[in-house]
């Protein structure tokens, strides 16, 4: 039977080993590649390439933004909560 540390070492392993396809925004940008194989115009296949690349890369920070401003307001609340109950109970 593993410990939480050790699970956490093989999850974090597994990590590592991942492959281009196996993840989704890499493989968006190969975009660039068939755009390349289909047309081959070098110059307009790089931009579409880079132009996905930016496109997925600001919709992970956006999301990953979103998301902590989700979670500080959460805490925010929470910890307003906690403070009118301690402040009841005196």
């Amino acid at each position: 039977m593993t410990s939480c540390n050790e699970q956490d070492t093989i999850d974090k392993d597994k990590e590592f080993h991942l492959g281009f396809n196996t993840v989704w925004f890499i493989r968006i940008c190969w975009a660039g590649l068939g755009h390349f194989l289909l047309t081959s115009r070098m110059r307009r296949s790089c931009d579409a390439g880079v132009g996905g690349f930016i496109l997925v890369t600001l919709g992970c920070w956006f999301h990953c933004r979103y998301n902590y401003a989700k979670l500080r307001i959460q805490e925010r609340t929470a910890r307003e909560g906690i403070q009118s109950v301690c402040q009841q109970a005196t």
